[in-house]
C-alpha cells in the first residue's frame, strides 16, 4: 500500500500485506484526509490497484497550562492592572479553528471581591484595594475551549499595607487647673486612631507599632517648663505638673502622636 501518488505511507500508518490490514494512531497534526492506494500483484508481476480515502476527524482536546501564572504584589490605595499573558494556556485544536474564552474567580470558585474586576476580553485584572483588603488572595484563571473543556491555573495576589498617618478621632476638651495645685490630665485612649494597627496582629494578639508623643504649647506668661508628660501603656498619655502663681493665665497645649 502507498499513497495514491506513489509516495510512502505516513509514519503513523502501517500496512500488513499478509493480513491486508492498515493500523495506526493519528495525532492532532494528522487530522485531514489521505488518498491511499492498495495494489495486488500476481506471480507474473501483473497488478491491479484501487484507492480509497482515509479521513481523520478532529477530536476536541482540553487546553493546557503552558506557562504557569506568577504571583503578583500590589499596594493599598493604588490602582493596578495585571494582564494574564496570552501564552499562559495552549490549545492544540487552535489549528482547527478552536478558540479560548477566559474567566476568573477565587481559587475556591467563589466570586471575586467587589473591589477586584476581570476583563475576559483583555485577560486583565484591575482594582484599587484599600486598607481593609490588605493581605493575600488566591485567584483562579480558567480557559474554556469551544467544546467546553477547560484548563485552570492559580496565582496569589498580595496587597501590601501602606502606612497612613494617625488621625484625631475625638477632640481633646479644654482643661482648667488651680494655682499651687497638682495638675494631672490623661489624654483618653480614644483621642487618636490608627487604622494600620490592625496589620500588626499576629496569632490573635495585637502587636502595637512604636508610638512617640510630643507636647507643644504657648503660655501667656512662661514656657511649659512646669508641665511634663509621660507615655503610658495602652496608648494613653499622662500630662501633669504644678503651676505657680506667676504662670496663671491662658495657654494652649498641642498633643501629637507619631507612629514609627
Amino acid at each position: 500500500a502507498t499513497l495514491a501518488g506513489g509516495a510512502a505511507l505516513p509514519s503513523w500508518l502501517s500496512f500488513n500485506p499478509a493480513t491486508r490490514t492498515f493500523t495506526g494512531t493519528p495525532l492532532n497534526g494528522d487530522v485531514g484526509t489521505l488518498n491511499v492506494a492498495v495494489t495486488a500483484t500476481d506471480l507474473g508481476g501483473l497488478s491491479a490497484s484501487d484507492t480509497f480515502v482515509l479521513a481523520m476527524q478532529n477530536v476536541n482536546d482540553a487546553p493546557t497550562v503552558a506557562v504557569p501564572l506568577a504571583d503578583q504584589t500590589v499596594s493599598e490605595d493604588a490602582p493596578f492592572s495585571i494582564q494574564v499573558p496570552a501564552n499562559t494556556f495552549a490549545d492544540q485544536d487552535a489549528i482547527h479553528g478552536d478558540t479560548l474564552t477566559y474567566s476568573a474567580s477565587l481559587a475556591n470558585g467563589s466570586a471575586l471581591p467587589t473591589w477586584l474586576s476581570f476583563n475576559a476580553t483583555t485577560r486583565t485584572f484591575t482594582g484599587t484595594p484599600d486598607d481593609a483588603h490588605v493581605g493575600s488572595l488566591d485567584l483562579r484563571v480558567t480557559a474554556t475551549d469551544t467544546g467546553n473543556l477547560t484548563a485552570s491555573d492559580v496565582f496569589t495576589l498580595t496587597v501590601q499595607n501602606v502606612n497612613e498617618a494617625p488621625t484625631v478621632a475625638v477632640s481633646l476638651a479644654d482643661q482648667t487647673t488651680l494655682e499651687d495645685a497638682p495638675f494631672n490630665f490623661t489624654v483618653p485612649s480614644a483621642t487618636f486612631t490608627d487604622q494600620d494597627l490592625v496589620h500588626g496582629e499576629r496569632s490573635g494578639r495585637r502587636s502595637r507599632m512604636p508610638i512617640s508623643w510630643r507636647l507643644q504649647g504657648v503660655w501667656s506668661r512662661s514656657p511649659l517648663c512646669w508641665l511634663s508628660a509621660m507615655a503610658q501603656l495602652r496608648m494613653t498619655q499622662s500630662i501633669h505638673g504644678l503651676i505657680d502663681a506667676i504662670l496663671i493665665g491662658p495657654g494652649t497645649i498641642r498633643v501629637s502622636m507619631r507612629i514609627r
